[in-house]
């Protein structure tokens, strides 16, 4: 039984070095602020004269203390081309209010409060003549603003389960 604990320890410490590695955060340590965002899409494709590309971002709240207003900020150009606005929703399925400011070419999007553990996923339509005219995340998002601490690109769902099961494993 210790050879086989002393294997899995070994094998979860592999993953977590290679996972500091790739993303540059660690699941050793959960920081008091940290915020996680995945920027994501699903082509739908092309229907007789337009094309269609779904928009998720999801935005988590990884470390122990709450974030009191977590900003997106985003290039509003491209949000014409919208077929369904921007909405948020709690873990993708209870929806959330989202306040919208916006200035010159910049919609910034106020998710609020955002919980310990929580997650918020931003989802939005964008529809054109060929998909090549359609943007991607890296020329729609511009940062993503925690309260306090810093926003890393990574996945919050899955951060939070390799840290739970490297805290079970230690």
């Amino acid at each position: 039984m210790g050879t086989v604990r002393s294997g899995l320890r070994w094998g979860v410490a592999l993953v977590a070095v290679s996972f500091a590695l790739v993303t540059g955060y660690s699941i050793y340590h959960r920081p008091t602020c940290e915020v996680l965002y995945n920027p994501w899409t699903i082509e739908a494709g092309c229907q007789s004269s337009m094309c269609v590309r779904l928009f998720i971002l999801e935005v988590g709240n990884t470390g122990w203390d709450a974030q009191e207003d977590v900003a997106v900020q985003v290039n509003s150009d491209w949000l014409e081309l919208a077929i369904l606005k921007p909405a948020a929703a709690m873990f993708g399925k209870v929806p959330r209010a989202m306040h919208v400011d916006r200035q010159e070419g910049i919609s910034i999007w106020r998710l609020g409060r955002l919980e310990a553990g929580k997650r918020i996923d931003i989802r939005f339509t964008l529809a054109a003549d060929t998909l090549a005219d359609l943007p991607n995340w890296d020329q729609i998002l511009r940062e993503v603003q925690p309260t306090c601490g810093r926003a890393h690109r990574g996945h919050p769902e899955f951060t939070t389960f390799f840290r739970f099961i490297t805290a079970l494993v230690s």
